[in-house]
């Protein structure tokens, strides 16, 4: 089936008809993931987005773990509170 890429902007549009998107079960606001596989674009339905919570990934981390990159640049702004 052949599809029509139009330009936007900076990107591509790729319109797909409603039919084609009701055959592999995609909702019309779907997620699809986009890959080059031996040269050629194949768009797989993405069926569940992972869900993140804080508390989960806190705790994910290990024990002792100490954040090591922190930006402390130039005050650009009003954001010099003392």
């Amino acid at each position: 089936m052949e599809v029509a890429v139009r330009p936007i902007k900076d990107a591509v549009e790729i319109t797909l008809p409603v039919d084609l998107l009701k055959a592999v079960g995609l909702p019309i606001d779907g997620v699809l993931e986009a890959q080059i596989v031996d040269g050629e674009l194949v768009l797989k339905k993405v069926d569940d987005l992972k869900t993140y919570y804080l508390d989960e990934m806190l705790a994910a981390l290990p024990p002792g773990y100490q954040e090591t990159e922190w930006a402390t640049g130039p005050l650009v702004g009003k954001e010099n509170w003392e």
